[in-house]
């Protein structure tokens, strides 16, 4: 009968566990939350974490609740037990970019779902657009499989900084002339949607009495400033030099550089 009663109670317990465990989400021993059999790093800057600390490669899951793609790769392919097997190697995590609209902007995100593998070396190894099934997504990272620990001379992940949130005086922006240049490089990477394209459509429109200004966010710490500057340059049609808002600093310096010498010396025009 004591034998019985423990038996019981053992059973007891296990239901206990089971029904108080019921609608958690169920983690890893790193924290990590599991969802659709991924173990998900709760955000992009513990994933790099958890990639640097376990010299892993990491994937990175471009999402959004509107997009119904991407609820079919995840219920279809990223739940699947091959799937999930071969990317039990990876940091990965998933990124919502209504809710991580920064990450969206420094990843250059226009279509979903998108799917970036980053490498030890912090190399873009990865950039597949779109839905896929198992099989094929199976045969991309078999693809990247000799970059995942190499060096691959490809593009490095964006610098990833706070984005600016300069306020706005009464709603208007400071005229081009009298503005404080660094007021209008917060303003081109300012959280609100919105105000960012305010700013670069302001500084557009003044010509090239915006130079200065923008010559200067191309050297910015965050790329999402250094894309808009970027774009104004272009749109201004004033040089035919080139420049990544993606290279690493040392050359960004140096195409800044080069556009600084042309543009104070512009070539004079024959009578």
């Amino acid at each position: 009968m004591a034998l019985n009663r423990v038996w019981i109670s053992c059973v007891l317990l296990i239901l206990a566990d089971g029904v108080l465990g019921a609608g958690q989400p169920a983690t890893s021993s790193s924290g990590a939350r599991t969802e659709t059999g991924i173990a998900w790093v709760r955000s992009y800057q513990d994933a790099r974490e958890v990639a640097k600390g376990k010299n892993r490669p990491m994937l990175v899951f471009f999402t959004a609740s509107w997009c119904p793609w991407c609820h079919k790769m995840e219920d279809e392919t990223l739940n699947q037990e091959e799937v999930v097997s071969s990317l039990r190697r990876f940091a990965c995590v998933k990124i919502d970019v209504e809710k991580h609209r920064d990450m969206a902007l420094a990843y250059a995100v226009s279509s979903l779902p998108r799917t970036i593998v980053i490498n030890t070396h912090d190399e873009m190894v990865g950039d597949w657009l779109g839905y896929r099934d198992v099989e094929q997504f199976l045969d991309l990272v078999d693809q990247i499989e000799p970059y995942l620990a190499t060096a691959a001379g490809v593009r490095k992940v964006p610098e990833m900084g706070r984005t600016p949130a300069a306020p706005v005086p009464s709603g208007q922006l400071p005229s081009i002339e009298s503005a404080d240049p660094n007021q209008y490089i917060d303003l081109m990477g300012h959280k609100e949607r919105a105000v960012r394209q305010r700013a670069v459509a302001a500084l557009s429109k003044s010509g090239s009495a915006c130079l200065p200004i923008v010559l200067g966010a191309l050297a910015h710490e965050y790329l999402g400033v250094r894309i808009a500057a970027w774009k104004i340059v272009r749109g201004l049609k004033v040089t035919d030099l080139e420049f990544d808002p993606w290279a690493p600093q040392v050359e960004r310096e140096e195409a800044v550089r080069k556009l600084r010498e042309q543009l104070s010396n512009p070539p004079k025009r024959s009578d």
